[in-house]
Parts: structure tokens; C-alpha cells; sequence
């Protein structure tokens, strides 16, 4: 089956919606690899359009946090966006989020979950680290050998051997066939590397493939209503709309140059 794979949404809806514009068309179904809220000012609207597209998802770090499931271990930035999330979000999409699992097996061959299937709090950034969450994969799933996952926010496919960054855009990645691999999808809503694109994935986890894919959006009208609801990290938005409005110069400068 083929999947659109997503993770860290980060109540991005901008960035959300430019992911289902470009790649819907292109899978059978939506999984998504934890934190869909935190950071991000449109919690509501990012569940809500989730749930009515019946996209199979797990519990990031940020929603255990929301629903109390384990302590609030994160920064100033995160935790003034947990607690106006949790103002922005009604009962139900609340509830919602609380009953996530922390990993969900999808099929005989794929595992979803956030960070590791044992932690969602886990960065799995290393190839020691990935070897040991293939391990997880094998004690709670057995027989599966494609494990999707999120948090770090950076895009990647592995094996208990090799971690391999994706760096080009969008490359398909034909996967082993006779060993266990990862795939990290990178990050809808707050990518973590120098270029303001929405990162997704499509995953073939039968045909064994996945295309990483880079789409953009609108930066700053993001910015402007993280501003507009006082979600702001003065560092984290000035240095991101000094990049947009950069970018966007160096656009209209190669134009006026044509």
C-alpha cells in the first residue's frame, strides 16, 4: 500500500494543507509519526482535518505532554505553546489526542511511532540509536521491517549499519529487501534545516520505495499568526522571518535580472 508519511505538523496548517495539496493524489491513506500541535498556532484545524481524512496516527512527545501522560520536559517556547493549546483545543479533539498509541503496526511489514517505539521522547539520529529502535520494532513487532518515525525533524532513511541524510530533493529511495530499515519522513511543520519547506514522504511499504518530498508554503503567514497568538520565540521568528524575507528578495532579484 502506498502512504502519504508525516510527522511533526507542529499545528502547521499552512504547511499541512501545501503537503495534502501536493502528495494526496498519490497514496491510499495518511499516517502520521506524532506531534501534530505544539509550537504552531492552528491545533484545531490540523486535528480536525486529520481526523476527516482518517489519517492513522501516534503520539509525539508534545501531545503525551498536552494530555499529561509524562512531565512537561521541553523549553520556554514549547511549554507557552502547550499551555495555549490546551485553550485552543475542545474535548474532543483533547480526547482524541489522549488516546493515541505510541506506535501502531500497520500491515505485516510497517511500524509507525514518534521518536522509538519504546520512547517517543527518543532522538533516533545515530546509527547506534537506529539499530537499537529496529531492535524495539522486532520485540513488539515481530516480522515487521519498515519502521516510520519523526521527531528529529530531519529527513533520513537507515539501517542498523548506515544512517543516510537526504540532502537532494526529492529523491526515491529503493529500500534493502533482506534487512530492517527506518524512514523518517522529516518535518511538515517546523523543518529544521536551512531551506522553509514542508517535508513529507511517500512510502510504497509493499513495493519497498519512498520519495522524499519538499514542498513550500507560506512562511510567513505562519509567522504572523504564531505572532497574533503570542506563540512568538523572539530568536526562533525573527531569525525565521529574516530567512523568509531573505529568500524572498533573492527571488525577486534573480526575476528582475531575467
Amino acid at each position: 500500500m502506498r502512504w502519504l508519511l508525516l510527522a511533526d505538523v507542529h499545528a502547521n496548517l499552512a504547511a499541512l494543507e501545501a503537503v495534502l495539496a501536493d502528495g494526496s493524489s498519490d497514496a491510499h491513506g495518511v499516517l502520521v509519526g506524532g506531534d501534530l500541535i505544539g509550537y504552531g498556532p492552528d491545533p484545531e484545524a490540523c486535528v480536525a482535518r486529520l481526523r476527516a481524512l482518517d489519517a492513522i496516527a501516534v503520539a509525539g512527545n508534545h501531545e503525551r505532554m498536552l494530555t499529561g501522560a509524562v512531565p512537561w520536559r521541553c523549553g520556554a517556547a514549547a511549554r507557552r505553546a502547550l499551555a495555549w493549546t490546551a485553550t485552543a483545543l475542545g474535548p474532543a479533539e483533547q480526547a482524541w489526542l489522549a488516546a493515541l498509541p505510541i506506535w501502531q503496526r500497520i500491515g505485516p511489514s510497517l511500524l509507525l511511532c514518534h521518536g522509538s517505539p519504546a520512547d517517543p521522547d527518543r532522538y533516533v539520529d545515530r546509527p547506534d540509536r537506529v539499530a537499537a529502535a529496529l531492535a524495539e520494532m522486532a520485540a513488539v513487532a515481530p516480522g515487521a521491517s519498515l519502521l516510520a518515525c519523526g521527531h528529529t525533524h530531519r529527513a533520513c532513511w537507515a539501517t542498523a549499519t548506515e544512517l543516510h541524510p537526504i540532502q537532494r530533493w526529492p529523491p526515491t529511495v529503493f529500500l534493502p529487501e533482506d534487512e530492517p530499515v527506518l524512514i523518517n519522513p522529516g518535518a511538515v511543520g517546523q523543518s529544521r534545516d536551512r531551506h522553509l519547506f514542508a517535508r513529507y514522504a511517500i512510502l510504497d511499504s509493499e513495493g519497498r520505495w519512498v520519495e522524499f518530498r519538499a514542498v513550500p508554503y507560506d512562511v510567513r503567514s505562519t509567522v504572523r499568526r504564531m505572532r497574533a497568538a503570542g506563540l512568538r520565540s523572539p530568536l526562533r521568528a525573527r531569525s525565521l522571518l529574516r530567512r523568509v524575507l531573505a529568500e524572498a528578495r533573492s527571488r525577486e532579484g534573480r526575476c528582475a535580472s531575467v
